[in-house]
């Protein structure tokens, strides 16, 4: 069980990289290129912003949550650790 929850916790971190990867691609596409310039030519610089900052907003949540739970795994295992030498 453990096992299983560490195999997602660990994949919902390399998403959240993909995702990262997919947010900064279409922001920078709406930022520096003419893509969907004819679809929304005003509003092109705002969605590309508000997009690359979502993006890293996103991965930075993922990577405390990330090392939230990794930080409170170790600190774990030192309580067993513990508890089996004072016994």
């Amino acid at each position: 069980m453990i096992k299983i929850r560490a195999f997602l916790n660990r994949a919902r971190f390399y998403f959240s990289f993909l995702l990262l990867a997919f947010y900064l691609v279409v922001g920078f596409l709406f930022l520096f290129t003419e893509v969907w310039s004819d679809l929304l030519p005003k509003a092109r610089f705002t969605i590309g912003i508000i997009l690359v900052l979502f993006g890293v907003l996103r991965f930075y949540v993922s990577y405390r949550r990330f090392s939230g739970k990794k930080n409170k795994i170790e600190l774990l295992k030192q309580k067993i650790d513990d508890a089996k030498t004072a016994q």
